[in-house]
């Protein structure tokens, strides 16, 4: 049974991943090419990451081993391997292993919980060790182009590489437990995992802004660092465990182990107790209030951003171009004696920064649009509102309502701040903003035509739809397709003479054109098609 249901976890894994989904068992239409498309990307990233902690741990290799302090960075590569492991997986095992919506199903059958348990925390420690290898693996790499090879400390270091997997685990299943009966006590559930999960995108942005100074403060002081830490026992034993030295590394991996082993002992005696726990909702007082009528176009709006505003995963996948550009014109407006100070150095005139804003905003915006997954949101249940006495415009329309409500103001906001900053004149800034403005709305109409061509409806998690539909590369490839063709197109504009007036004018011409071709597409071939989706 353990088998089968890892068979199962695994499968799940590999369909989030990859973004595949089966239809009626068998293999969805151009699934396939998704895959390897997926994998493609996937690749891509685990390279980028690879590199970027290559890099940094190549500048710590050769001076702290030079100093004598080789224990010292293995303690630096396995805190940042715990660190990435645990932002990864804390999420995972809230979902997983407290509030998973077949824990009640599994529980029916005649199958061990501890073999439930066991199943989900290996899939788990999947996780957490391919997560773990982005670090880990370029950092051992790094470390062997400076240190002569040695057989017994690579079998050292593996061994306590799978005992943080299993130390990462143990405390992702605390805290997971610790979030679910968090955030079952509170109204506002969206609101706090979005929350955290901003926290989390802030720490990231600020350490990979400050990580030369990072890095340079570690190598300058190495003397001091070690001596502090290294009066912390479990942090030297693991460090020098990991170098190769016996004693230690018994010592580390019973400190890495034990927590787990502890844990694992307390949850599969009380997963029953725990996955079936109906915890207390904070209570909502009821008021009396006079009931509205709005009209169907008003309902359908309120209900897109309901979904939108009450789900975490939306928030924060889709709304990061909003939250980006309006930081963008808050910092614009701040340092802008510095902006003009740097402008005036490098001397670019005024109108080709408004130009090169436009792009900006344009590249911004068009992270992911929210029309692009807003069908495939829907899910199994489309047929409801294609049941609803609305038409299939209506409901279209209301969903590209719903991402130009969102987007617009901070895509003003963000234009506005770069005509003031730089002093354009009125005409130049309205035509940058009528340009920056039309594109965007292309560029989610785009996303919900490309929704509506290639639905993700059988998702088990909104994730999927969100992260893993085919709209949201289609959508995302057109749309930096169209920011590539505006630079370039621009550039040789520029290259030949013509001015920056006359290219925004231009694009603000083309831009309300095609906004209007396919708005009218959407209306038509696009609402026939969203009526007939299953």
């Amino acid at each position: 049974m353990l088998k089968a249901l890892l068979k199962v976890n695994l499968l799940a894994l590999l369909s989030w991943f990859s973004g595949s989904a089966k239809r009626g068992g068998k293999a969805g239409k151009g699934s396939k090419g998704k895959a390897v498309l997926y994998a493609l990307l996937m690749l891509y990233a685990l390279g980028v990451f690879c590199w970027l902690f290559g890099i940094i741990f190549r500048q710590l290799a050769g001076p702290l081993y030079n100093a004598g302090c080789g224990w010292l960075y293995f303690v630096y590569v396995f805190i940042v391997a715990f660190a990435v492991m645990f932002v990864f997986s804390v999420f995972a095992a809230k979902n997983r292993l407290y509030d998973a919506k077949d824990n009640d199903l599994l529980l029916s059958m005649p199958i061990s919980p501890s073999v439930i348990l066991a199943s989900r925390m290996m899939l788990l420690l999947v996780m957490n060790v391919l997560f773990g290898a982005i670090v880990v693996g370029p950092a051992v790499y790094m470390w062997y182009c400076v240190v002569p090879f040695g057989t017994a400390s690579l079998i050292c270091l593996i061994a306590e590489f799978l005992g943080l997997c299993l130390f990462s685990l143990a405390l992702s299943a605390l805290f997971g437990w610790l979030l679910s009966l968090v955030s079952s006590r509170m109204r506002k559930k969206a609101l706090i995992e979005t929350l955290i999960s901003f926290v989390f995108l802030a720490v990231y942005f600020y350490v990979y802004s400050q990580l030369n100074t990072i890095v340079a403060s570690l190598i300058q002081n190495n003397a001091g660092i070690a001596e502090s830490l290294g009066s912390v026992a479990p942090l030297y034993w693991i460090g020098s465990g990991a170098a190769g030295n016996a004693m230690s590394f018994v010592f580390a991996m019973l400190v890495l182990i034990l927590p787990f082993a502890a844990v694992y002992v307390v949850l599969s005696r009380t997963f029953i107790k725990t996955a079936t726990a109906k915890r207390g909702m904070a209570k909502i007082k009821y008021e009396a209030k006079e009931q509205k009528v709005s009209s169907v176009g008003k309902a359908l709006f309120r209900k897109e951003a309901a979904r939108f505003f009450s789900s975490s995963t939306c928030i924060v996948n889709n709304g990061l171009g909003v939250i980006f550009l309006t930081i963008g014109a808050v910092a614009m407006l701040i340092y802008r004696s510095k902006l003009l100070q740097v402008m005036n150095m490098i001397m670019i005139p005024a109108d080709i920064v408004i130009c090169m804003g436009v792009l900006a905003v344009v590249m911004m915006a068009g992270l992911v649009v929210p029309t692009s997954s807003s069908v495939s949101l829907e899910g199994k249940s489309i047929w409801v509102i294609q049941s609803m006495p609305a038409s299939p415009v209506q409901v279209l329309l209301a969903k590209l309502k719903l991402c130009l409500a969102l987007f617009l103001p901070s895509v003003l906001l963000c234009m506005l701040a770069i005509v003031f900053v730089f002093g354009a004149s009125f005409e130049l800034g309205a035509l940058a903003v009528v340009a920056a403005v039309a594109t965007v709305v292309v560029m989610a109409e785009i996303g919900l035509i490309s929704n509506v061509n290639h639905p993700l409806l059988n998702w088990t998690s909104e994730t999927q739809a969100v992260k893993s539909s085919v709209s949201i590369l289609v959508s995302m490839f057109i749309d930096f397709g169209i920011a590539a063709t505006l630079g370039i197109g621009g550039y040789l504009m520029l290259d030949n003479g013509v001015s920056v007036k006359t290219i925004l004018a231009v694009l603000s011409v083309v831009m309300l054109l095609a906004a209007r071709i396919l708005y009218g597409y959407i209306i038509k071939k696009s609402a026939q098609k969203f009526a007939f989706l299953s």
